[in-house]
């Protein structure tokens, strides 16, 4: 069974226009970070028989993001972390910001925070697949044979006010997503943004 797909259900008129960012969540222009970005990150040395490092964060995409992840390395031991994506002389880098310092992270210590599909209610952003780098939030979510996905709304960031719903949704398995820090004012600002939404979905899904 596919894990990433679009909502078919009657209740939605899925649109698939992609929406555009707000310019204080802008991405960076591509002629700066490209894919080949990743390589220069992921490929090890010539002649080195250390495996190639694949890690989800390490996406042109998610330059210029933050998400949460456990990190498990260094001096941190299973510590739940907000982890910076950026780009430095074209190498895609992670790091942890305490106390105003930059501190860098190694790829194998961080694992990804995938929301939970009954609980997590707060800001999600899409890290793998064709939506990548896409904010989401959680509308409900649907059982089936192979686990749990979640049924999300694409959402535009604004600053100093509260996100923006577009029309398009999606239903992804919680592997495909990552969770978000939100400051206390920007959760207010959202607190009743999804209301609706996931009243008329539990009452669509009664019927």
């Amino acid at each position: 069974m596919p894990t990433e797909t679009s909502s078919t259900s009657p209740a939605w008129d899925p649109s698939s226009r992609t929406p555009s960012h707000d310019p204080a969540y802008s991405m960076p222009s591509t002629s700066v970070v490209s894919r080949h970005s990743i390589s220069q990150v992921d490929q090890p040395a010539a002649g080195s028989s250390q495996p190639q490092i694949q890690h989800l964060f390490l996406n042109p995409l998610l330059v210029g993001k933050k998400l949460n992840a456990i990190v498990n390395g260094g001096e941190h031991k299973q510590k739940s972390l907000e982890v910076s994506i950026s780009v430095l002389q074209e190498r895609i880098l992670m790091d942890h910001t305490k106390y105003g310092t930059s501190y860098r992270l190694q790829p194998e210590w961080v694992t990804p925070k995938h929301p939970s599909p009954t609980h997590d209610n707060g800001l999600l952003i899409v890290i793998k697949g064709d939506h990548c780098s896409k904010y989401v939030r959680r509308i409900h979510h649907r059982h089936n044979d192979a686990g749990c996905t979640i049924v999300l709304a694409v959402t535009q960031r604004v600053e100093k006010a509260a996100d923006t719903i577009t029309d398009e949704r999606l239903e992804l398995a919680p592997e495909y997503l990552c969770t978000v820090s939100e400051t206390k004012a920007e959760k207010d600002l959202n607190k009743e943004l999804m209301k609706s939404l996931r009243m008329s979905y539990r009452s669509s899904t009664l019927r």
